[in-house]
């Protein structure tokens, strides 16, 4: 039952200042001491392992990280605070957070935001050990680890879903490079651990296809799965982790049978179903000024090549491809067809033959460049376009940009060549103001160039993931728009109900690029065959398709079809209505049930003795293998038995010291699987310094406990010890 749901106007507008405060936070890695919080400097992390399963139209990723305050000035602090802001996709669920204490793992607690914040504060005051997890707007989240000493390091893992980008030959998702190049100290290698299935196949690294995934050390409890180790990953601005695309005729359906609930969730690409030719044309022209990214050429080629392979690779496409330098350097005098040998070669060579580096120059000469591309089309059938892909803003001023403009209408004449403009600079911006209106770097000539010839402008600043969505962005609109277009899912005795549209809101406006994939999550009641019916207009033509989807042809799923579709509920309650009591209590209890994080909610991992849930069940896949003990805990300094184990009526453990220890400096008690304490033990070492217990699984008041699993948890001053018991009453 969730309490304490109900909250003060004044609460409420509290929430939402600090939300709007906290979603302007920079990309941070901070240690800091919290008894001088002006004293802080860069964490590190030591270690990150992303691990990768398929969940329909979306995967999870758990991401494991390390931290450390190495090399930094605040090594001789015995208690000091982790603090790292860190960037997740739009549509990301953040479902799970843990925090490893000692060997324990303890699973984060899902409660009002408010209630959260309250109780770590109140543990950072007193010197005890949570960490806390926050969302702060659509793609910000914020953690917060205590305590860390100076020489040591905390290990925790954030459990999220992000949608896939789907289309015909892959399904892809970005990995949070941003937040490891927070880390002050290089990451030296990056583990990414993925479980393939017969619906999920080849997993790869689209920008890193070197490195392949192997057969890892399989378990009982881990099962079949591979593993790639990428070296030095700080450099890697941008990575993407695919599968082979399951959609068969382009269509996907996944389910998931509830108690109370049936949910299925879809994928449908139109362009599939209707066999839609591509007959566009398009001049890329690649302008690069090496002070305003982060990107190297490379992986401005490697963007465009998948991109094209993804979205235009057809016999009836054409293309072609400009280097901007002192003197434009152009792939071919004529048209290209676009088919996937021709894309990849074309490419390849562009990479292997070193002509990215020798003829894309490292300075911006973007008038130069749009005039060749112009007037090869004009060359070349005049019925082309352009996409313009450029980090420049050499042109940012308005007088120099108007010049430019009509200067490129002037040489266009009658015929007037679109002019598409994907933007990829995400440092060192020129800000300029006119007209009653702020624009960063060259803003203002994109809009208005794309605007006055009919493209398509598409940037976002703050990513270092810009260039392949807004590169996609310009496809998808170069493949024409599907309009009067309506999608209609239902089963033969039955119905469906309650549909989220994950990746196009233009559903509700009848018009689709018919390049761009469907994404939907709903719930239905009846049986299988599920029906999907596509209508729309496309090139003036009526176009209708019917699929039919039998129950062998769907992928089952398991109850994470309930997050998601749950997150898909409190996004539009949080940004689709006015935000009042009603509304946030309701986002509130909808979060807590379903452990799907919310801007109104946090994660919290606590002490075992401060309700915190020790997780026997969670697995710790860097290790591959689970997180409780072995009967036998050993290290330098401590060494717990327990005899017999399992037992039926009593155990007795054994505790040995191996260094001289102040007896005051030892506590123990023995806890249940929620992590409650039922048995405190009154450890006094022995002249060998041995403490003996025997134990008939009763708690303090003398009662007997049932049957099931039991953790001994010894601390000493450097380390938590826990011992695995089983009671088999």
């Amino acid at each position: 039952m969730v309490k304490n749901l109900l909250l003060t106007a004044g609460m409420i507008a509290l929430l939402l200042s600090l939300n709007a405060t906290q979603s302007q936070a920079f990309h941070n890695l901070i240690v800091r001491n919290p008894q001088q919080n002006w004293n802080t400097d860069q964490g590190t992390i030591e270690k990150a392992t992303f691990s990768i399963r398929p969940k329909g139209l979306y995967m999870e990723v758990g991401m494991y990280l390390t931290f450390s305050a190495r090399n930094t000035n605040l090594e001789w602090v015995e208690q000091l605070e982790v603090e790292c802001h860190f960037e997740l996709p739009e549509k990301a669920v953040v479902h799970d957070s843990w925090l490893w204490i000692g060997d324990t793992i303890i699973k984060g607690d899902i409660m009002d935001r408010w209630q959260a914040s309250s109780i770590y504060e109140e543990i950072v005051d007193r010197q005890q050990d949570p960490s806390i997890l926050f969302k702060n707007s659509k793609t910000q989240y914020e953690l917060r680890i205590f305590p860390m000493k100076g020489t040591e390091t905390r290990k925790v893992k954030i459990t999220y879903l992000v949608p896939g980008n789907w289309n015909k030959t892959s399904v892809s998702i970005p990995l949070p490079m941003s937040l490891l190049q927070m880390s002050r100290n290089n990451l030296p290698e990056l583990s990414i651990l993925a479980w393939p299935d017969e619906h999920w196949q080849n997993p790869r690294l689209l920008e890193l296809l070197q490195y392949d995934f192997e057969l890892t050390n399989n378990s009982e409890e881990l099962g079949e799965h591979y593993a790639a180790i990428v070296e030095n990953p700080y450099q890697e601005n941008q990575l993407h982790f695919a599968f082979d695309s399951p959609v068969n005729e382009g269509v996907f359906v996944s389910r998931f049978e509830g108690e109370t609930d049936n949910i299925y969730q879809l994928a449908l690409l139109p362009n599939q179903l209707f066999e839609v030719k591509n007959e566009e044309k398009i001049a890329i022209l690649v302008d690069y000024d090496a002070n305003n990214t982060n990107l190297s050429k490379n992986n401005i080629i490697d963007n465009i090549k998948k991109e094209l392979l993804n979205n235009f690779a057809s016999n009836d496409a054409k293309f072609n491809v400009f280097l901007s330098n002192l003197t434009t350097y152009k792939v071919s005098d004529t048209w290209l067809t676009a088919s996937e040998a021709n894309i990849n070669s074309t490419f390849d060579a562009l990479v292997d033959d070193d002509i990215i580096e020798d003829e894309l120059s490292n300075y911006s000469n973007l008038p130069t460049l749009l005039l060749n591309g112009i007037q090869f089309i004009q060359e070349n059938g005049n019925d082309g376009h352009i996409l313009l892909v450029s980090n420049s803003q050499q042109l940012g001023d308005y007088p120099a940009a108007n010049q430019l403009i009509d200067d490129l209408l002037e040489l266009m004449g009658e015929v007037e060549i679109p002019i598409h403009v994907a933007s990829y600079q995400n440092s060192n911006f020129a800000n300029y103001y006119f007209n009653d209106t702020y624009y960063r770097g060259n803003e203002y000539f994109y809009l208005n160039i794309s605007r006055l010839t009919g493209g398509e402008y598409f940037s976002n600043h703050n990513t270092n993931n810009v260039l392949a969505e807004n590169f996609s962005n310009t496809l998808n609109a170069l493949s024409g728009i599907g309009s009067s277009f309506d999608l209609h899912t239902s089963l033969d005795d039955g119905f469906c109900h309650s549909r989220y549209n994950i990746n196009n809101t233009n559903l509700d406006n009848t018009s689709i690029f018919f390049n761009q994939p469907i994404l939907q999550i709903g719930k239905y009641e009846g049986n299988f065959p599920f029906t999907v019916e596509f209508t729309g207009v496309y090139n003036g033509e009526i176009l209708g398709h019917k699929v039919a989807v039998t129950a062998d042809d769907v992928v089952p799923v398991d109850d994470i079809s309930e997050k998601i579709w749950t997150n898909c509920y409190i996004e539009d309650l949080t940004y689709n209505y006015p935000q009042d009591n009603s509304i946030i209590n309701t986002i509130i209890e909808e979060s807590i049930t379903k452990r799907v994080l919310s801007t109104y909610t946090a994660f919290l991992c606590l002490e075992p003795e401060q309700r915190g849930e020790i997780c026997l069940d969670c697995i710790d896949e860097e290790t591959t293998g689970p997180t409780s003990v072995e009967d036998i805990v050993v290290d330098s300094t401590l060494v717990i038995t327990a005899a017999p184990n399992p037992f039926q009526q009593e155990t007795t453990i054994k505790i040995e010291v191996t260094e001289q220890m102040p007896p005051s400096k030892i506590s123990g008690a023995i806890y249940n699987a929620l992590g409650q304490r039922v048995k405190q033990l009154d450890i006094s070492l022995a002249n060998n310094n041995q403490y003996t217990f025997t134990w008939n699984a009763t708690n303090e008041a003398g009662q007997s406990l049932s049957k099931g699993m039991y953790l001994v948890v010894i601390q000493t001053p450097t380390k938590r010890h826990t011992l695995r018991l089983m009671y088999m009453k």
